[in-house]
């Protein structure tokens, strides 16, 4: 009967470790595939289910999930992606909190200065009060002196406890408020790895652009030096035969073209019409 009663026992007792490990499996599973689930919100820009998953609470974004040979959590995810908008969301969210912390921290040491003070005023207090009543009395003075002694004793004990409390809360503080640095230290990095990536993507097409400007410039530049040396060209050419070079100016008017013309028109200057009294050759 007890052997029976045994193996009932350490039957019943597998049954319900197994039950429990298909619990933590079936635990496990559901935050894998939540945070799978804000993953491909990342991935996706769902900003709608990203805020709801993670304000819920529902997922973790430094949790990390098994993708074929490596680990990655949100911040991964959105490095891969370009998700700029999430980290910097995200890190905006961590100053509010640290902001928040700060105040809250003031808040309380603020408290500890004002529970201190009140218990000096109340010591004051009582004191001047047993002077007055007392008039005097030695012994009236000595039993209220030490009822106020034991009431400042237990006073002070309280405030040393709210002291230890408060300093506990700041240290509590303090430490979240470094896990907080940490966070926003690590998002900078990752925001940093998509800046450089996207620099680095970015940088030949801009070298491209910087090309194609230059090129351009280049063209332009070219066209102008040919129009302007189309034009001295039109300048030196001579304006009656247009062929010859001007080589030669009638004299007075210093009209130029070239030698030949100028031997085969001296009745008149054929720009100004004045006769003219001889040419003389340039060296051009």
């Amino acid at each position: 009967m007890s052997k029976t009663l045994n193996l009932q026992s350490v039957i019943l007792f597998v049954l319900m470790m197994m039950m429990m490990m298909l619990l933590l499996i079936t635990i496990a599973s559901c935050d894998e595939r939540t945070t799978k689930q804000l993953h491909d919100a990342i991935k996706n820009n769902h900003w709608e289910l990203i805020n709801q998953l993670i304000k819920g609470g529902e997922a973790n974004p430094y949790e990390k999930v098994d993708y074929w040979f490596s680990k990655y959590d949100a911040f991964d995810i959105a490095v891969y992606y370009g998700n700029t908008k999430f980290l910097t969301n995200y890190m905006k969210q961590l100053e509010k909190e640290q902001e928040y912390k700060l105040q809250q921290l003031k808040k309380e040491q603020d408290q500890i200065q004002l529970e201190t003070q009140l218990a000096n005023q109340f010591k004051n207090t009582i004191y001047m009060t047993v002077l007055v009543i007392v008039g005097g009395s030695f012994l009236g003075y000595w039993y209220i002196q030490r009822k106020l002694n034991e009431q400042i004793e237990q006073e002070n004990k309280q405030v040393e406890q709210n002291l230890r409390t408060k300093e506990q809360e700041k240290i509590k503080i303090e430490n979240k408020l470094i896990e907080i640095g940490k966070e926003k230290m690590k998002i900078e990095v990752k925001l940093n790895e998509i800046l450089e990536k996207q620099n680095s993507h970015q940088q030949p097409e801009t070298q491209k652009r910087e090309l194609e400007r230059m090129k351009i410039e280049l063209e332009t530049a070219n066209h102008e030096l040919m129009d302007l040396k189309e034009k001295i060209e039109e300048e030196q050419r001579c304006c009656i035969c247009m062929d010859r070079n001007k080589n030669a100016a009638f004299n007075p008017c210093g009209h130029v073209f070239c030698e030949t013309c100028c031997s085969h028109c001296l009745s008149k200057c054929p720009i100004c019409k004045t006769k003219p009294r001889s040419f003389y050759k340039l060296y051009m």
